[in-house]
């Protein structure tokens, strides 16, 4: 199958943490994390990289694909970042791939003519030259649909694009929750305000998606049970 004819289905995919507005979540705090039960949604065409990378699998299986867990070169470019995509790949791989050690398969991967395959950026393109990283390849589903914990030194979670691209991110500056923004190809964030003052964000008014989920955010945080 063409790149063209894999992009194709990926037609009503999109990148955001949209489950929070439907879903009855909630936040707790222990004495060193915080907790979002029902976070994530599982496999969705509207979600956030894992869940968008499992959905596309689960409805293409006539496709080969290959989960990875690695960085792209716009947003999740940091060497410590985590960003889930696809591979499909190359005919040019080892026959015996399934059998090779992770590095090996990594090797073999980079130095395939393999495809990446991003449903969370409607990308499909040749590995080579491409700027994704590969950090290993993986089976199974990364996180637990229902909750997620957020410990005070982790990464921010991402929550969704502004109409002119920036990233937004719950993150924990000085162990309270906030929002980040992040700029195509900036390997910084902006702190743009605490989960406690959301209602002056006023940059959200426009953005209507992204509105509602600090704006639920917000006020989970302010309502929290503290263990």
């Amino acid at each position: 199958m063409n790149e063209k004819d894999i992009l194709k289905r990926m037609d009503g995919y999109e990148y955001g943490r949209f489950n929070l507005i439907d879903n009855n979540f909630s936040i707790s705090e222990s004495y060193d994390n915080f907790k979002i039960k029902n976070f994530y949604s599982g496999p969705s065409k509207r979600g956030v990289c894992n869940e968008l990378s499992s959905k596309f699998v689960s409805e293409n299986p006539d496709l080969d694909l290959i989960k990875i867990i690695g960085t792209e070169p716009d947003y999740f470019n940091d060497k410590n970042s985590v960003h889930v995509y696809l591979i499909s790949p190359g005919d040019d791989l080892p026959k015996d791939y399934n059998l090779l050690l992770e590095k090996e398969k990594v090797k073999a991967l980079k130095n395939s003519n393999s495809l990446i395959v991003d449903p969370s950026y409607h990308k499909v393109v040749p590995i080579k030259g491409s700027g994704y990283f590969i950090h290993e390849t993986f089976d199974d589903y990364i996180f637990r649909p229902d909750e997620d914990f957020f410990k005070y030194e982790e990464m921010a979670r991402p929550l969704g694009f502004t109409k002119s691209g920036e990233l937004l991110s719950l993150g924990l500056p000085n162990g309270s929750f906030g929002i980040f923004m992040s700029k195509k190809k900036s390997k910084r964030s902006e702190f743009c305000g605490r989960l406690d003052t959301f209602s002056k964000m006023n940059f959200l008014k426009r953005e209507k998606d992204l509105g509602k989920i600090v704006k639920n955010l917000g006020r989970a945080f302010i309502n929290r049970d503290i263990d």
